[in-house]
């Protein structure tokens, strides 16, 4: 007969009404988030439980109704389509509250830092104190591919100002540095307004030269007839591709492209929303060639071939910078690249090529074209 006591019913009831199991009342996100690695927490509003994995940190709700909430938020009963959050050992991320447990704000940099290996990102972006977070402005689209902490790229489609950007990321760092324009060469290429008004200073950090596009955000507003100097140098007027002052206010919080006309000593103003900036150039430098008169002077020589096989001649008045040569032997006339070549140096030589064998006393006719440029009154 075993001698192990056995409790009473009202012994039970008694360490039952003592040692109570009490689990933590959870009433809002940031509960959810005080939560202690492997600590169980109840939502009597949404009826669930919350666990935090003391693995991962992770919250879930096991069991419970909120589960089941999850689920159908990610599937289409109608379509019977299942919006996965992860495919092939992929994570896909397509809102920023994927991110952060607690509805805060997050920079371009913690974004990326919070996102797993491998994993995708395509969100939008919604921030009105965007500049403050690394973003180009307050409504865009973000993307990033993380294949690694070292792997990383990422691009922002400007929804306010239709620019695209392509994000600068240090591998070695492992830290996001910012934004570049899609299409410019160095983060110099983008400048941004120190001030507004109609004396507007460009911060730039890069020389210019005739032709230079500036993409530039526009920090405070830009009224007619403004003057624009860059990097402290003179001032010089704000004008549209005629020519005529600034006729409208540019607001603040906008893109602009800036061209430099160094023939007008002015900066060309192109809206990114409706002007074509190849165009503008086109017809920038269009302009610049009309009341311009150009005038062709032909000459000519026979060349005498001195001795069998000569390959390199030197063509007397000729230079290949600047003028157009023909070279006719007998009846055929000899091609540019195929027949011959011009020399890497020298400008007034060429070599025939192609196996073509001269004989001396064979002559070739060397026809000279130049162009002599005047501008009209």
């Amino acid at each position: 007969m075993s001698n192990t006591r056995q409790m009473t019913p009202e012994q039970m009831a008694l360490l039952a009404d003592i040692f109570r199991v009490l689990v933590k009342e959870i009433r809002s996100d940031e509960d959810k988030e005080k939560l202690a690695p492997g600590e169980l927490g109840i939502s009597y509003v949404e009826g669930c439980f919350y666990i935090k994995d003391p693995y991962t940190g992770e919250l879930f709700s096991p069991n419970s109704v909120q589960m089941i909430k999850q689920i159908m938020n990610n599937y289409n009963p109608v379509t019977g389509e299942f919006n996965a959050d992860r495919v092939n050992h992929i994570r896909f991320y397509t809102n920023i509250s994927q991110l952060t447990q607690i509805g805060i704000s997050l920079d371009a940099d913690t974004i990326i830092r919070q996102m797993t290996v491998p994993s995708v990102l395509y969100a939008p972006i919604t921030y009105e104190n965007y500049d403050k977070l690394m973003f180009p402005s307050e409504k865009g689209l973000m993307t990033v591919v993380k294949i690694s902490e070292e792997f990383v790229r990422c691009s922002y489609s400007d929804l306010a100002n239709h620019v695209e950007y392509d994000g600068i990321y240090n591998s070695e760092k492992h830290l996001f540095e910012g934004w570049l324009v899609r299409g410019s060469n160095t983060e110099n290429d983008n400048g941004d307004t120190t001030s507004g008004g109609t004396t507007i200073n460009i911060e730039y950090g890069k020389p210019y030269y005739d032709m230079t596009v500036i993409v530039v955000r526009v920090n405070y507003d830009i009224l007619p007839g403004a003057m624009v100097s860059v990097d402290g140098k003179t001032a010089l007027p704000l004008v549209d591709v005629d020519g005529n002052p600034l006729a409208e206010t540019i607001p603040a919080n906008t893109i602009i492209m800036l061209i430099y006309d160094d023939k007008r000593k002015a900066w060309i103003y192109c809206n990114p929303l409706t002007d074509d900036v190849q165009s503008i150039i086109n017809k920038i430098l269009a302009d610049r060639i009309t009341g311009v008169t150009v005038t062709p002077g032909v000459s000519g020589y026979l060349y005498t071939v001195p001795v069998d096989n000569t390959t390199s001649i030197f063509v007397n008045g000729f230079n290949k910078n600047t003028d157009i040569l023909f070279v006719n032997f007998g009846q055929t006339l000899l091609r540019p690249d195929i027949d011959y070549r011009f020399d890497d140096t020298a400008v007034n030589m060429i070599h025939i090529i192609n196996n073509i064998k001269l004989v001396a006393g064979e002559t070739l006719y060397f026809q000279i074209v130049k162009f002599n440029v005047s501008t009209n009154a």
